[in-house]
């Protein structure tokens, strides 16, 4: 309801023509890594272990106190879980989430994009 009047967000997605087959956003994508990451602080149920990405080609995109944190929780060892690619905007996010295989993280811009 908006100002007392029902709004069918899902009918009105419906009659503009989108779907979830066609992207709202294209981009040229950029390989980086395979696995793009991105956990910030708000949301951060431990429901899935990032940890099982251990030895697969990840990078982190975020902040880089985020990252910081993400890799204090899960490093092993001396090797860290990902890279850092530092991001200047949420075109750069697009473009590597779109050249990766897979994005994986919480609630955020970055999976609104992935999206």
């Amino acid at each position: 309801y908006m100002d007392g009047v029902h709004v069918d967000l899902d009918e009105y997605r419906d009659l503009q023509g989108w779907s979830q087959d066609h992207a709202w956003l294209k981009v040229d994508p950029v390989h980086k890594h395979d696995i793009i990451i991105n956990r910030s602080p708000r949301y951060n149920e431990d429901y899935f272990d990032y940890s099982l990405l251990w030895n697969y080609d990840c990078g982190f995109i975020g902040l880089e106190e985020e990252y910081e944190a993400f890799e204090k929780k899960y490093k092993q060892g001396v090797k860290p879980i990902s890279e850092y690619i530092k991001v200047d905007n949420a075109l750069d996010v697009a473009k590597y989430i779109a050249g990766s295989k897979l994005f994986v993280g919480n609630q955020s811009s970055c999976k609104a994009i992935a999206d």
